[in-house]
């Protein structure tokens, strides 16, 4: 008998005596016909740190109490855990600069006064008025603030 069969014939025996659980993780890792190493997909790459990576209760970034996603610190995707952590979904966002291009700035203006900013928070600033005033009027949820009338320009 060739040796590599021996040893699967033996292994088999193995089996037989302790049950099926021996078998349990003989496949997982390097020891699989599919592992790809550092040429693992997106998908895949996420799949294996999720599995292997210690899950918080809390963002590691803000320190709140919500569902978590992995997020790779680097942007060169390595299969290395130190180069992965745990946040949440905004943090998430706002680290990999994805929410700055979902949330264009959007110019309005000041109807009282003719002034135009570039956006909400740099009118709230110049005007030391609540930012979250100013965009509710602009969006026309409220008709004035302070006095003062804003609009976006389209």
């Amino acid at each position: 008998m060739p040796r590599v069969s021996l040893v699967v014939y033996l292994m088999r025996n193995e089996v037989k005596e302790k049950g099926k659980s021996s078998w349990k993780g003989i496949n997982l890792g390097k020891s699989n016909g599919l592992w790809k190493g550092n040429k693992v997909g997106y998908f895949g790459l996420h799949t294996w740190v999720r599995r292997h990576l210690a899950k918080p209760t809390r963002c590691q970034l803000c320190k709140k109490d919500k569902t978590l996603e992995v997020c790779n610190i680097s942007q060169k995707y390595k299969r290395n855990l130190s180069d992965w952590e745990w946040l949440c979904r905004s943090c998430h966002m706002k680290k990999d600069g994805r929410a700055q291009k979902l949330a264009p700035k959007r110019q309005l203006i000041c109807l009282s006064s003719g002034m135009v900013f570039n956006s909400a928070k740099e009118a709230a600033k110049s005007l030391q008025i609540h930012e979250a005033l100013i965009a509710r009027c602009a969006r026309g949820e409220r008709r004035r603030t302070h006095g003062l009338t804003f609009q976006y320009i389209k």
